[in-house]
């Protein structure tokens, strides 16, 4: 019989301590920072060498859970003690390369200086994405200017940059922080004119833009020898500008090479132009401008022989457009609708052929989907219901009506479009409410009530005018 001491004991009903140590530094690695080091501080003597492995770490993710846990909440100074804590696992770090640092915190003037400290020693890792999202504290802090210059006396390898409530200007000749720089974002901040004025040329590489919720700088900007407020470039494939503050009313998108396109503009803007033959995928927002800008976004569209889906934001009282050009390859097609209107004592006057029209343009279209949302209608059509049976689309197979309330709109929208639609396979009714914010935002969606009784008289209307299989999602009576 074989005998076996005590401490051999120990150590065998603790199995985990049996695993070997590349196992263990890829749990470690997949860790939190709080937690792989109080894993390290309460692991047995054999594995203390793993703190290297903390250390060394690639991925550097720093915010107040990844530092405090669950318990900074109870911090007397917790914006001090986080610098300070960041501050001295930097100086103790022992890696060669550093491929990603995201930091999230708030931001006092007196930590500026050390936060350019932290992305100097990025750089100067050869850092190739960086993340930093800042909260002013007490909210009369202005926003952190993303430095200039820093000499980290190395080779720059950024690609990805992600910035929030921060200002980027034009770098120094001798700063090319930029040169390698393929994603660019930048939400609630600013560019100043000078970078703007030569973003395609200070990033030469770079292929997505996203500006959301920027001030754009005053005056006009020349890019490419074109004049106004302006974004272009040849390599650029995926563009958003979100609730910019726009300071001119034009906007013109020159992009050969543009695959998507996210744009809500401003409210004062009051030209759109694109050029941009090979995009395929277009959101755009026509509810902060009203009328002014759809018509003109609708003619340019068709310049664009590649659009394949098109997502349009629009208020439901739009007046119908006189002269919409044919998209002979747009697939799919989505349509959120807002029914809040400013003529709210004829809370009535909306046209569901605005709606048709746009389907109409679409002779190839397979997948339809309408979001409806936000006012009161009546149930029935206090107006004269029209013929709108004067086209037939053979292509679509499946439309989807979300926010569904049984009203006389959204009822009549439904049955036009059966009957218009031959061919279709499924029509799925959704209850459920959830519009878009850009860039890949959601509001949390939310339900109008239905009484059931009115569902069912809508639904007899609807099963009589189509073989089509009718869904029922998120229906709550």
């Amino acid at each position: 019989m074989a005998v076996v001491s005590g401490e051999q004991a120990k150590r065998r009903r603790c199995g985990i301590t049996e695993l070997p140590d590349c196992i263990m530094e890829n749990i470690v690695s997949k860790l939190c920072l709080k937690d792989a080091v109080n894993t390290i501080l309460a692991s047995p003597s054999q594995w203390k060498h793993l703190s290297h492995q903390i250390l060394t770490r690639r991925n550097l993710e720093f915010d107040y859970l990844n530092i405090f846990g669950n318990n900074y909440s109870t911090l007397y100074d917790i914006d001090q003690e986080f610098f300070r804590r960041v501050s001295r696992y930097l100086h103790q770090y022992q890696g060669d390369k550093v491929d990603s640092f995201k930091l999230r915190c708030r931001l006092r003037h007196a930590e500026r200086v050390i936060l350019n400290e932290w992305i100097g020693f990025a750089f100067s890792k050869g850092i190739e994405e960086l993340h930093l999202a800042f909260g002013c504290f007490g909210g009369r802090t202005k926003h952190y200017v993303f430095p200039q210059s820093l000499h980290v006396g190395s080779t720059l390898n950024l690609k990805h940059l992600l910035l929030k409530d921060c200002i980027l200007k034009h770098p120094t000749s001798e700063f090319d922080a930029f040169n390698r720089l393929t994603t660019l974002s930048l939400k609630n901040g600013s560019i100043d004119q000078s970078l703007m004025a030569n973003l395609f040329s200070v990033c030469v590489l770079l292929e997505s833009l996203t500006l959301r919720w920027c001030r754009m700088a005053a005056g006009r900007y020349y890019m490419n020898g074109a004049a106004d407020s302006i974004v272009a470039g040849n390599r650029l494939t995926h563009l958003k500008l979100i609730d910019c503050e726009e300071r001119t009313c034009r906007t013109e998108i020159s992009a050969l090479n543009l695959v998507s396109l996210e744009y809500m503009p401003s409210s004062n803007c009051r030209f759109f132009s694109i050029k941009a033959p090979r995009v395929s995928r277009i959101f755009f927002s026509n509810k902060r401008v009203k009328y002014t800008l759809l018509p003109q976004a609708l003619i340019k569209f068709e310049s664009c022989p590649g659009l394949e889906a098109l997502h349009l934001q629009i208020l439901a009282e739009l007046p119908r457009i006189s002269s919409i050009p044919t998209y002979g390859y747009l697939k799919q097609l989505r349509l959120d609708i807002d029914l809040h209107r400013e003529n709210r004592q004829d809370s009535d006057d909306v046209d569901v052929n605005v709606v048709l029209d746009l389907i109409k343009a679409a002779p190839l279209l397979e997948e339809l989907v309408i979001l409806i949302y936000g006012g009161k209608l009546s149930e029935t059509n206090p107006r004269q219901t029209k013929d709108h049976s004067t086209f037939t689309n053979d292509h679509l197979r499946m439309v989807e009506i979300q926010g569904f309330r049984g009203n006389w709109y959204d009822t009549e929208l439904a049955i036009c479009i059966l009957e218009i639609s031959p061919k279709l396979e499924k029509l799925v009714i959704d209850q459920l409410v959830s519009r878009y914010l850009g860039d890949g935002k959601y509001y949390d969606p939310w339900r109008e009530h239905l009484r059931e009784e009115v569902l069912e008289g809508k639904l007899k209307g609807l099963i009589l005018k189509t073989d089509a299989q009718i869904i029922l999602k998120n229906v709550q009576l």
